[in-house]
């Protein structure tokens, strides 16, 4: 069972698969509908781009204050 979840995170169309098995109107779709809607997926490509700015030695790491956009 571990190796086939391994197997299936490797997979780069999985997650679209997930999300395919959602439930028309069912809460899963609503809290990610609500998420999208606070813009905390943008928030999250902000953050992860920090992440590797840091890591490959651009910055520091840390994001501008939220108003400076």
């Amino acid at each position: 069972m571990v190796q086939d979840a391994e197997r299936s995170c490797r997979e780069a169309k999985r997650l679209d698969e997930l999300v395919a098995e959602q439930t028309p109107g069912g809460l899963n779709e609503q809290a990610l509908g609500n998420l999208a809607e606070q813009g905390v997926f943008g928030a999250f490509d902000n953050a992860m781009d920090a992440v590797l700015s840091r890591l490959e030695g651009k910055s520091d790491g840390s994001l501008p204050p939220s108003g400076d956009k």
